[in-house]
């Protein structure tokens, strides 16, 4: 089943930075592509969700539809999220990788089902036409040499996301979503990283963990997770896991020096694909800066924000 839009662009943008996009609380380098011009801080993430979650009401509402607002997830997990698996300081010995957490919170309640539980079957589909799109007026969007994107202008999602952003925002986060993980692809497949990785996998070996990339260990977890299906033991044996490799996994990125070392290689490996992008990057951080601004006058100020069309 396709995923609506907004958490399509969720799972594809490359999460987490800090103010500057490179270092994190306490000076660890916290690389991200493009010094992090693509990402969100919680607060940010926080507050754009609320505007576009009230413009989505609104849409619904110009067309005698009921919306109910649903309020954000984690914002703060998902923004400490690194493209390349390095964990912050302070964060591994009481979150993990965050994995247990997630699957002990479960997914964030729908405030519209209950509603949508009392509409007949016709009216289920106009609502979530309105909502979403249907099949018609469907346009598509292909990132020259990468992914096609399938929206509907139509939708109040999109209609919502125009007003927050500005006209042609969808198109443009969808380029740089592939561009930054053309980034990461790069960094991944330089000397640099793949040496440093090395180091960090020959540091976890001595510890007792057979590790080879920096995904292993999550991959391991989640191995762990799906297995336990609900079952409180072994959720908490999955949990003791996660804290105990995320610890090691912490003492050994910071031993073989990673975080410096992924900064670097990216670095380097990003200077081809920044050039590139680097009209569309210029017109993403005007867009940017006025959508976070309009939605923390939203939230400021309790009235809607002025609408991105300009």
């Amino acid at each position: 089943m396709r995923r609506p839009l907004w958490l399509a662009a969720a799972a594809l943008l490359v999460a987490g930075c800090s103010a500057s996009g490179h270092e994190a609380a306490g000076g660890t380098p916290d690389p991200r592509p493009f010094s992090g011009a693509t990402h969100f801080s919680a607060d940010e993430a926080r507050a754009l969700h609320r505007a576009e979650e009230a413009e989505v009401g609104a849409c619904m509402e110009r067309r005698g539809l009921t919306y109910r607002t649903a309020t954000a997830g984690d914002a703060r997990r998902d923004a400490a999220d690194s493209p390349y698996g390095l964990l912050r300081p302070g964060w591994a010995g009481s979150d993990g990788y965050g994995m247990t957490a997630r699957v002990l919170a479960g997914p964030p309640p729908d405030p519209n089902e209950a509603h949508l539980a009392g509409l007949s079957g016709r009216e289920r589909a106009r609502w979530r036409t309105a909502l979403l799109g249907g099949e018609e007026g469907r346009e598509e969007f292909a990132v020259p040499g990468g992914p096609t994107l399938v929206y509907s202008p139509d939708s109040c999602v999109h209609t919502a996301r125009t007003e927050v952003y500005g006209e042609g925002w969808t198109r443009l986060e969808f380029s740089l979503q592939h561009a930054g993980n053309e980034v990461i692809e790069r960094t991944y497949r330089s000397p640099g990283f793949r040496g440093a990785q090395a180091e960090w996998a020959r540091c976890m070996r001595e510890e007792g963990y057979a590790y080879r990339t920096l995904e292993d260990p999550r991959d391991r977890i989640q191995r762990m997770l799906d297995t336990a299906r609900g079952d409180p033991g072994r959720l908490r044996a999955a949990g003791r896991a996660e804290l105990a490799s995320a610890r090691q996994d912490l003492e050994c990125q910071l031993g073989v020096d990673l975080h410096r070392r992924v900064a670097e290689a990216q670095r380097t490996a990003e200077e081809p694909v920044r050039r590139r992008w680097a009209a569309d990057l210029e017109r993403f951080a005007g867009m940017r800066e006025a959508a976070v601004g309009r939605a923390r006058h939203m939230t400021e100020s309790g009235s809607p924000p002025a609408p991105g069309r300009s």
